[in-house]
């Protein structure tokens, strides 16, 4: 094996190495849904990130991407996100009562996502 030749072809710096894993990911996991530009946006929040948080991001060294509690701060924007879905149903329902059941389905699924967050912890704490 010709480790010249291997290391060759890594990133040359942690982030590029992430972006690409985190890409290949997202292709995978959306490749059943016609989401226009979804990758750049998720791109740009993660950009947006990382000009924000710079070397205490997540996405910045390999110790931080394994020592950072991503799940807890998922929790916290689904917690967010479903108070702005409530906020939205409220409005709706003063608005155009009869437009509230995509809300709330959006609100239920919110829901079970922080249920299933809140059980892959119990198993990564149980492992």
């Amino acid at each position: 094996m010709d480790y010249k030749e291997v290391m060759a072809v890594l990133p040359q710096d942690y982030n590029t190495y992430y972006e690409k894993i985190i890409n290949d990911i997202f292709c995978y996991a959306f490749s059943e849904y016609e989401i226009e530009n979804l990758g750049e946006v998720l791109k740009k929040k993660r950009d947006a990130g990382l000009k924000k948080y710079g070397e205490l991001s997540f996405q910045s060294s390999f110790v931080n991407s394994m020592n950072s509690p991503t799940l807890e701060h998922a929790k916290e924007e689904l917690l967010d996100s479903m108070n702005y879905i409530a906020h939205e149903i409220f409005k709706s329902m003063l608005l155009y009562p009869h437009e509230t059941r995509s809300l709330q389905q959006i609100l239920h699924h919110l829901a079970i996502i922080y249920e299933n967050i809140e059980g892959v912890e119990e198993e990564k704490n149980h492992a």
